[in-house]
Formats: structure tokens, C-alpha cells, sequence
């Protein structure tokens, strides 16, 4: 069972600081992700796709083909192969390029966290993250404004601890602005944001 998997998209910006030799987790990519990840240095141990117009790959590593016509999105399929590997923790990368692969993107987040995991998109100095009834200690790497919102709904009983800047609401509603609470440079040590019922999307630099 890997412990982590890691995502290549083709959209937004594809820039990862991490280095990947001898991990112990997955790495996957879409068609278009796969010559991202490359020239990163990272070669996918899977890549995900339908394959369309005859499209081909200059590898032989295994790749996993979606029907055309199934509801999943290459990037949902991905996350789906993640999960069936046992992997809890996702960085995902390259899925962030436009409104829709956006928005996508959330949802897969949101998904992820339904299902017993918790999903990291990264996009340049940003990352998103969301999680429900539960808590999230940021890395000492965040810097900057943490920006909180209320994901799919009303979140209760919202709580952040060892920020600077604006106190958090107990209460959220999506309709709400973002709530931005200041983290000093380099972040502090338990850093959390918790939400005892409904969900959240925390957006933070790094």
C-alpha cells in the first residue's frame, strides 16, 4: 500500500519543489500531465486517459484506459486509481488552468475527503485544500493569508488556532467572503483549522 499518491494535470501551473527519488508512494498522470511531470524530472509510474484520436505515449510504463462515454474525467480516475491502491494522502498538480478545471478540481478534493482521504492542490505558491468534521494543522512551510471558506454548504463549530490577523466566526456559510486570518513568514508550529460539522476549503501559501 503506497502512502501517498501524486497527480500530474496538464493545466495551470505545473511546478512542484518536491523531489520524488526513492518514494514509497504512486505517481500518476493524465495524457497531457505525463510531459509535464517529465520534464520535472518525474516519470508517472501510471498514466490516465481515453486516449482520444489515436493519441499515443513515448513510454511503456502502464497506463490505464477510460471509456469515452463513462462519467469519470481523467483526473477522477486518477484520484479513483489512487484510492483503490490504498493511498490517504494526494498532491495534485496541473488541474487548476481555468474555471472549470477549477472548480473540477474542488470537487475532487471534496471527494477525496469522502472517502477517507485528504487531497493537496497545488498550483505555483498556492495550495487548496478541503476536509470536513475535523481538523487541519498547516505545514511550517504556509506563509502569508490563509483564506477559509464554507465548502457545499454551511460549516458549524469553525475554530483556528496560532493565526494573527482576524478571529474566525464559530459559523460559515458558502455565501460568505473568504475569511483571512495572517500566518506570519515561515508559519508557527500547530498552526490548525477545525470545523466540527459541514466542510471546509482552506487556501494557503507556501
Amino acid at each position: 500500500m503506497e502512502n501517498y499518491c501524486v497527480i500530474f494535470g496538464s493545466n495551470g501551473d505545473v511546478s512542484p519543489r518536491e523531489r520524488f527519488d526513492g518514494r514509497d508512494g504512486l505517481i500518476l498522470a493524465t495524457v497531457g500531465g505525463f510531459y509535464k511531470a517529465v520534464e520535472h524530472g518525474v516519470l508517472p509510474d501510471a498514466v490516465v486517459g481515453d486516449f482520444k484520436d489515436g493519441e499515443t505515449l513515448d513510454t511503456d510504463e502502464f497506463v490505464v484506459k477510460i471509456e469515452r462515454d463513462k462519467a469519470d474525467s481523467a483526473l477522477f480516475a486518477a484520484v479513483k486509481v489512487g484510492l483503490r491502491r490504498g493511498c490517504k494522502t494526494f498532491v495534485i498538480y496541473g488541474t487548476s488552468g481555468g474555471l472549470a478545471p477549477t472548480a473540477e478540481s474542488f470537487s475532487a478534493l471534496a471527494y477525496l475527503d469522502a472517502h477517507g482521504a485528504r487531497g493537496f492542490l497545488v498550483d505555483g505558491e498556492t495550495i487548496a485544500t478541503v476536509f470536513s468534521d475535523g481538523s487541519l494543522t498547516l505545514p511550517e512551510t504556509a506563509v502569508g493569508t490563509v483564506s477559509i471558506f464554507a465548502y457545499g454548504g454551511a460549516a458549524e463549530g469553525v475554530t483556528a488556532k496560532g493565526f494573527d490577523g482576524a478571529a474566525v466566526p464559530n459559523a460559515l456559510t458558502a455565501e460568505q467572503p473568504p475569511l483571512p486570518p495572517i500566518i506570519a513568514a515561515g508559519s508557527k508550529r500547530g498552526t490548525t483549522v477545525a470545523v466540527r460539522r459541514g466542510a471546509l476549503l482552506v487556501v494557503f501559501g507556501r
